[in-house]
């Protein structure tokens, strides 16, 4: 096919970003898809966490300044979910959630020391699984190696 029709065809495969994503994601980065968006919902957890239990006593309108943060993570707009997309995320109100939930889980069995652990040592990093049950992940790092 030659001529304005190939041109148009070009064109329309440009223009959309779900063909553009699986033309520069490799194998191997869909593979560890799941695992890099555990890791950013984990860290985003601990994150907030952290902002959460000082936050009041810094910043006198924290929680105004938070939940304008919060709203304005899960309405990003389409260039800012392109972003994330390249960089293999797929980051919406349930991956936020999902964070939150470890960081709170984690804290409710092990106190904030128990979070803390999440930096000290990369083996300590949590599966996907781990995200979606704290518990796992305090009974996997707490065995001996």
């Amino acid at each position: 096919m030659a001529g304005p029709e190939a041109l148009a065809d070009i064109q329309n495969s440009l223009s959309n970003p779900e063909l553009v994503l699986g033309a520069v994601r490799s194998p191997a980065q869909e593979a560890i898809q799941p695992e890099l968006t555990a890791l950013v919902a984990a860290m985003t957890g601990y994150i907030d966490w952290v902002m959460d239990s000082i936050g009041e006593s810094l910043i006198g309108s924290y929680g105004m300044v938070t939940e304008a943060l919060r709203r304005r993570r899960v309405e990003a707009d389409a260039s800012d979910r392109f972003v994330e997309r390249i960089l293999g995320l797929e980051l919406d109100a349930e991956q936020y959630d999902r964070g939150t939930a470890f960081a709170s889980g984690v804290v409710e069995r092990a106190g904030a020391e128990g979070l803390r652990r999440l930096f000290d040592d990369l083996a300590h990093l949590p599966t996907p699984n781990e995200v979606d049950a704290p518990g796992l992940w305090l009974a996997r790092i707490d065995l001996p190696s």
